[in-house]
């Protein structure tokens, strides 16, 4: 009898009943969408430029919420979240494969083949290698070849043909 008239329409204390239940609703998502970015934050202040792979991982290490409101709020698609999660198992695969290769063509040349020549081995026998990929690699397994990068001596005295 509160909610309405006697003409069935709605009365005051009806339509601050549906105005105070949609306020409360906001208010529990507005906090929910607090939390989340205050994860968010500190989990990227560190760095400036987060690629999307980061922050499929987040997304990934943060189930408390829904992946759906996770890539709203990071930025990212919701498809390439779920395509990037597909794809985990094979890319760790190559990834094994491609350090297995890496070691072995270390291995072979004694510890003297740097990221160079590891890099046109690769090539060699038909896998991509680019620099920084195989130097990352190189890296994380703790491989640095024995040799020093060699310094090109000069052949002339600069200070004598400035005069």
């Amino acid at each position: 009898m509160k909610k309405y008239t006697p003409e069935g329409e709605k009365t005051q204390f009806a339509t601050l009943e549906e105005e105070n239940r949609a306020l409360k609703l906001e208010n529990a998502e507005l906090k929910i969408e607090r939390d989340m970015l205050k994860k968010a934050a500190a989990y990227f202040a560190k760095n400036q430029k987060v690629k999307p792979e980061e922050k499929y991982e987040f997304i990934d290490e943060h189930p408390e919420y829904a992946a759906a409101k996770w890539a709203r709020y990071l930025g990212v698609s919701l498809s390439g979240y779920y395509s990037w999660k597909n794809r985990r198992e094979q890319r760790q695969k190559e990834v094994e494969e491609y350090k297995k290769m890496i070691k072995t063509i270390f291995q072979e040349s004694n510890g003297t083949y740097g990221v160079d020549r590891i890099c046109g081995e690769l090539r060699k026998r038909g896998k991509t290698a680019s620099y920084h990929r195989v130097k990352g690699f190189m890296d994380d397994m703790g491989l640095h070849s024995i040799h020093k990068r060699r310094r090109q001596k000069s052949l002339t005295d600069s200070r004598k043909a400035r005069g």
